[in-house]
């Protein structure tokens, strides 16, 4: 759950820069090396003790998952550069996003 949880959040991120193929490829991709692997583990299972079809299924989504998600994040930083190193660097895409801003500058707000 842990890396759903993160590719959610990077989802997010990416949504709100428009990067909606980008998106779509990453979930194509892990969707496809997923079902690959699916279908060479149950012609080749890894000998789990308990459950070994259960196993290997699950084994091959946690697998397009991460693929998926690893995707995502390098979208991600090819997006947002993080070029001097500066702690809110990554805060200059909004001038580039006008529409973030307002959501950024509104945090303030909600917790004041």
């Amino acid at each position: 759950f842990l890396v759903l949880t993160l590719m959610w959040i990077v989802m997010v991120y990416l949504g709100a820069t428009k990067s909606y193929g980008a998106i779509a490829n990453a979930f194509l991709f892990g969707g496809i090396a997923s079902a690959l692997l699916l279908f060479f583990l149950l012609r080749r299972p890894i000998p789990f003790a308990d459950h070994m079809h259960a196993g290997n299924i699950l084994f091959a989504y946690l697998v397009g998952v991460i693929i998926t998600h690893l995707l995502l994040v390098r979208t991600f930083f090819k997006t947002f550069t993080f070029g001097n190193r500066l702690e809110f660097d990554c805060l200059r895409y909004l001038s580039k996003v006008p529409s973030c801003s307002l959501q950024v500058c509104s945090i303030p707000l909600a917790f004041g």
